[in-house]
Formats: C-alpha cells, structure tokens, sequence
C-alpha cells in the first residue's frame, strides 16, 4: 500500500546493436523510453520497412477475413515461447502464401455472392410467369418488348400516364394478390418516353440479360434455379476450404502478425526515441523509466545481448514517474483512483482508504440480498472467462466485491427481491427474520441520520489523511494549521450540538459560547499561517471559515445512500405486486405472466439500481471524500510496448533471438 517512484535509467550500447536493443525493450515492455530532443537517424533500410510493411497489410488483411469469414479459435492470448518463434520464423514465406490464398479466396466468396443475390433477384422477378412457356422478351429491329412487375395501383397509374398516340400494346400475362406481370410491347421510336415516364414514378422494367432473351420465362426460371444451386454449392465449397485453412494456419497468422508489429515498432522506436552520445563514436543511448525492482531484471538482459552495454542511472527528476503497489485484494481500486490520476511521489495512495467505504456504501444502496447473489454470480462467470483484460478483471473483481457487500447488508435489512417476509411461512421464513436488524421504511430517520453520521466521519478521515500526509513530508505547521485547525472545529460543532439533548453533556452546553470562541481563535490563527503580517493572521483565517459549507454539503450528500436503498427495495416490492396482480398460479398464461413480469421487471430493476449506485457511490468517493487530501499530481508508467493482440511474448524471450532476424529480414 505505497507509492514506487520509478528511476530514469540510461541504456548505453555500441550502435551495432541497436535493432536487438530496441527489440528487447519493446519485448521486454517495462521501460517508457523518453524522447529525445534530437533523435538520431533512421538506422534501417527503406526497402526493407516497405517490404515488412506490405506483409503485415497482406496478414493483417487475411487474419480480418478469417475473422469475419470463418470460425475463428477463441480463448486467451498465449505465451509466445522460443518453439513458437522459431517455428513461425521457418514457416513465414509459406504463411504469407497462405495469406494470398486467403485474399483469393475471399475475393472469390464475394463473387459468387454477387451471382448468387443477382440470381435469385432475377429469379423473384420473374416469380409470376415462372411457368409461362413463351417467347415474350425478343426484341425485333422495330419492336420492343418489356416485362414490368407491379403492384396493382402502379398498373393503373402507369396506364394512366401513357399517351394514347403511342402505339403500344399492354398484356397482363399473370397475377397474384399483390403484384401484375405486365408486358409492353410497342416501337423502338416510342421506347424514349416509355423509359421516361417509367423513372419518373419509379416503375423499373426487369432487365432481362441479353443471353436469355430468346428463352421462355420457364426456361430462364428453369435455368436461375439450377445456377442458383450450384453457385451455392460453389460458396458452401469455397467457405469450406477457407474454414480449413484457419483451422491449419490460424495460430500460426495470428503470431506472425503479432511479430510483424515487434518489428515495425523496433522501426518506430528507433526513430523516435534513440539519441546518439556526442563524446563516444560509435555508441547510441536510450533513456527511460522503470519500476526500480526491474532493474537487475533489464541488466540481465542487456547483457544477453552483449556485455558491452550498459545500463546507468541518470539525474533525479523533480517530478517522477510513479506506480501503485497495493495487495490483489486492493489491486482493483487503483483503477478508482485513477479515476483523477494518479499520486505524486509526495502523495499517499488512496485506494486502500477509500475501499472500504466504496464497497460498504455500495452494498447498503443496492441492499437486497437477491440482486447480491445474482451480482456474485455473473461477476464469477465472467472473471473465470478466458482472454479478458487486466482492466476488466478489476472492475469484476469490484464487482463481485459489491454484490458480496449487497448481500450482507441484504440479509442484515431483509431485502430478498422485495419480497415481504411475514408471508414466507416455514423454517426458511423463520431464519431470514431471525437476521433482519433493520427495516429501511420503518426507520427512515434514523437511517437519514446515520448516512449524514458516516459522511460525516469520511470527511474527518479525510482531513486527518491530509494531515498524516503533511507529517510524512516533515510539514507539522501545515499539518496542525490547516487539517488540525479544521477538525477541531468541525469536532467541536458536532459536540456542542450533541450537548443540546445529551445530560451528560451539559457542561459544554453551557459553555458553548466560550467553548466555540476559543476554537475560533485557534482555528483562525492556524489558518492564517501563510499571511506573514500577524496583525492579519486572524482575519486571513477568519475568512478560510466560509470553506465550512464545503463540509455541510459534502455532507449532506450522504443522504442519497438512504434515497438509493429506498428506491431499490421499494421498485423491488412494486414489481412483486404486479407480477401478484397481473398473474397467477391458477393456469399457464396466469403462470408466463407471473414469471415473465417478475424476470423482466426484476433484471430492469437490477440493472437501473447497479448504475445508478455505481454512479452516486463512486461521486461520494471522488468528489466529497478524495479531494480532502488528494491532488493526483503524479504521472503514470505508461511503457513503451508494441501493441499485441494475440500473443503475449514469454519473459524468456530476448531480443536477440535469431528467429526475429528470420521474420523480418527473410526474402
């Protein structure tokens, strides 16, 4: 539970070895490289990047297609090991192959799919005269003849707008309910303003290829059938000749691919972020950051490579780079408090302090036991899923830690999805009233009260982890002037308002007045510790006592923890008696019903109540309590890492492999 500052390390090395450097810090992903004021050349050949480039495009692009195409292999990312590597390497002019074929292939899908939708459009057109046994679409010298499939409206407008001059001749040749099978017959001379009049309202005529027009109808309809058949049969075959090679080559692409991208990052960073040593011909330098437990880590493996490099600390930064270090169980709310970013090097790390509340506040506004369990469930399942990222197996893993807390504070209130337990009779019905302690609507008060209480208590703890915070950095005069000042006299409000109704309390009851003066004074000297001039030390303070609404409202912002757990259990109670009204036992619609509006109406309640509380109980978190004590002036480690979407390389890997030479350098 602490703040690692991360050290800026210099990596010196002959410039021979600038591609195996570059590679193994990408490899090794640990190390954010700092950009250099003036980054030396580009040290690869033009045509060998275009090369690399032009492959990877060419496997990029039939990974896409197998993706889209074919059943791709689920599951996890995996280790890339030395095997792996070596094996891809060997096989990468026969990958990139297969990787043409693909591209054929898909292009080929795509062709016969155009035919297919072509033949089958054609096919549907012709659907009222399919078994007209005539040759009606011959077009003479003079003469022309046109098929129109349409509705009957658009037959007696189409009638309606011919010119009777025109000599033409219009024969209903088949219908049905909704269209007419029309052929125009007429001159070549009149074609024009048929043409015209006929895309004017939007009556296409069927265009009939020109092949088939000395056919029937029957035999073109005949015709489009069987091609329509074996085109599918060609689909069906090309499909399944793609879907073997994913089945052969997929693990094999999806690791080229991802070694393709080391190696136009080893480009990319080389350009980018390599400088040259003025002093010392010959020698290239990177600088970055890294976790400093790394550090023997990276030398190990720079010297791998060759013992001549050299790994050296740099100067101190007056703003470092730093890390969260908290245990698994914390792990998941860095991701909270990086909601504002992340600690200085001079900050505390808030996460484990705000846990806690997170999950208690949570669990009470959600407060039904049954929608904890049904929580806990789904966040398992989902975390015991392959190929999920880091980021989300921590918001999972909060998850499931609030619907832990859901169910706790459930069976302490007796929310199981609103169900009324007077009515559960029997020794189920006995044992979760014997763990009721609180009913929510029957004790609204003092609910109310205990919100504000808690929030209350947050914002004092938050004071004194500010002044904890001061004390750590030596500053005591801040630590008692600013955060002590503060919670004395919150403190000292809270009793004197406490000792109006509390006996006990009656000696500060009645001297309250004097009581707050002194406090006063305290708190105005305390606060006015930054104003040099002491004549003004106690106006300047003075003046800081208006912030004191901050703390009013903050508090008072509790009060939705209470809002919250109404509205769940009340929404809860109200989808029960509908589903009671509406529905019965008595016969199976009455039991749909029932069931149906208890599913729907529970998981619409489930879901609303889940980001309504995430939303509430994450802003009491990040505006009411963080902002006490955290600034969030930090930077975070961001390493300089090539993006993978497939593998992950093994730790083992060095950038010095051969096998990378193979896959980028081959021809």
């Amino acid at each position: 539970m602490a703040v690692t500052i991360c050290e800026k390390y210099r990596i010196l090395f002959p410039e021979k070895y600038s591609v195996q450097v570059t590679r193994d810090l990408l490899v090794f992903g640990q190390v954010e490289l700092q950009p250099p004021l003036l980054p030396v050349a580009e040290f690869t050949e033009d045509g060998l990047q275009t090369t690399l480039v032009d492959q990877l495009t060419r496997v990029t692009e039939a990974i896409r297609i197998l993706s889209e195409l074919s059943d791709t292999p689920g599951g996890e990312a995996f280790h890339l090991s030395e095997s792996m590597l070596a094996k891809v390497a060997s096989d990468r002019n026969f990958l990139l192959d297969i990787s043409s074929e693909i591209t054929e292939l898909a292009a080929v899908i795509v062709h016969i799919q155009s035919q297919l939708h072509n033949t089958k459009e054609l096919a549907a057109k012709l659907e009222l005269v399919c078994d007209l046994d005539q040759h009606i679409f011959v077009t003479q010298e003079l003469f022309f003849a046109k098929y129109y499939q349409l509705s009957h409206p658009q037959l007696q407008l189409f009638k309606s707008l011919l010119n009777s001059d025109l000599s033409l001749e219009i024969l209903e040749l088949a219908s049905d309910a909704k269209q007419i099978g029309v052929l125009v017959l007429g001159e070549n001379h009149d074609l024009p303003v048929i043409d015209l009049i006929a895309s004017k309202h939007n009556l296409t005529a069927v265009e009939i290829p020109i092949e088939l027009q000395s056919s029937t109808p029957q035999q073109i309809s005949t015709g489009l059938h069987k091609a329509g058949k074996d085109l599918e049969a060609e689909l069906k075959k090309t499909h399944k000749a793609l879907q073997d090679l994913c089945g052969e080559n997929w693990q094999e692409l999806v690791m080229l691919r991802d070694m393709m991208i080391v190696e136009q990052a080893v480009q990319e960073t080389t350009a980018d972020f390599l400088t040259s040593r003025p002093h010392m011909s010959g020698y290239l330098v990177y600088e970055g950051w890294l976790d400093p437990e790394l550090l023997p880590v990276l030398k190990q493996r720079m010297k791998v490579i060759s013992p001549e490099i050299v790994v050296e600390d740099t100067e101190e930064d007056a703003n470092p780079i730093t890390l969260l270090e908290n245990p698994p169980a914390i792990k998941p709310f860095e991701s909270v408090t990086e909601l504002l970013g992340v600690p200085s090097s001079q900050e505390i790390d808030p996460s484990p302090y705000l846990a806690p509340f997170l999950i208690a506040f949570f669990g009470f506004a959600l407060g039904d036991a049954g929608y904890g369990l049904i929580i806990c469930t789904v966040a398992l399942m989902l975390l015991l899923r392959p190929n999920s990222t880091p980021n989300t197996q921590n918001m999972l893993k909060l998850l499931l830690y609030g619907g832990i807390a859901t169910v706790l504070w459930g069976i302490v209130l007796g929310g199981w999805f609103g169900a009324n337990l007077v009515t559960i009779q029997g020794p189920i019905g006995d044992t979760l009233r014997s763990w009721k302690v609180l009913d929510l609507q029957s004790s609204i008060l003092f609910v109310l009260l205990a919100s504000l209480g808690v929030g209350f208590a947050q914002q004092i703890f938050g004071l004194v982890l500010q002044m904890w915070q001061f004390i750590r950095l030596g500053k005591w005069g801040r630590a008692l002037g600013e955060s002590g000042t503060w919670i004395l006299l919150l403190l000292s409000i809270l009793l004197i308002l406490l000792s109006s109704s509390n006996a006990e309390l009656a000696a500060v009851s009645n001297n309250w007045q004097i009581i707050l003066l002194v406090v006063l004074v305290i708190f105005a000297w305390g606060q006015g510790s930054a104003t040099k001039n002491p004549l003004l030390r106690l106006p300047a303070g003075i003046g800081k006592l208006f912030n004191i609404t901050g703390y009013l409202s903050n508090t008072l912002s509790y009060a939705r923890l209470l809002a919250l757990g109404l509205a769940t259990g009340v929404i809860a109670q109200v989808i029960n008696l509908l589903a009671n009204t509406y529905g019965n036992t008595h016969s199976v619609t009455g039991i749909l019903v029932f069931v149906l509006i208890l599913v729907l109406g529970h998981g619409f309640n489930l879901g609303l109540s889940i980001l309504g509380t995430s939303v509430n109980v994450l802003r009491l978190q990040l505006v009411e309590f963080l902002p006490r004590f955290y600034q969030a002036q930090g930077r975070k480690l961001t390493p300089t890492r090539p993006d993978l979407q497939y593998t992950e390389i093994s730790p083992a890997i060095s950038g010095a492999d051969p096998s990378f030479d193979l896959i980028y350098y081959t021809h």
